[in-house]
């Protein structure tokens, strides 16, 4: 074996794992929003909190200051018409990283018993696991 260091390889963006993540489950008067982040115990658990944001201006903000303080890492929206405008150009507004996905390719990505319990507890685990095919419009 010869003295040279060995060569460091970057992840590419897609490969990347977030420990801090948010979906918002678009509909037309509001968005279920799933957060998942680390367990604030050393037990290595996660977290997940669920709760309804409704689509008005300043419960978006809102929502924004609050994912902005717990340090979200990737937000992914889903949405299947065109409700996720507020969403994204708020979110992205407060400088949170955002990435709009088609809700096909948003539940394709889970695999396992966590799938049952709705959109909202999928994404996540899709933003975290494999990403979604990132679409803009």
């Amino acid at each position: 074996m010869s003295g040279e260091a060995p060569e460091e390889i970057a992840d590419v963006e897609h490969e990347q794992m977030f420990q801090r993540v948010c979906a918002v489950d678009v509909a037309k008067d509001a968005g279920k929003v799933c957060v998942r982040l680390p367990a604030s115990t050393a037990s290595g658990r996660r977290v997940s909190k669920v709760w309804e944001v409704r689509a008005t201006f300043n419960a978006v903000t809102e929502l924004a200051a609050q994912l902005v303080d717990a340090e979200i890492e990737k937000v992914t929206i889903e949405s299947t018409s065109d409700y996720w405008r507020i969403w994204f150009y708020i979110l992205e507004s407060h400088g949170l990283d955002v990435q709009l996905v088609n809700a096909r390719e948003a539940k394709h990505g889970c695999p396992g018993p966590n799938c049952r319990h709705g959109p909202s507890s999928r994404a996540p685990r899709t933003a975290r696991a494999r990403p979604a095919r990132a679409t803009r419009t």
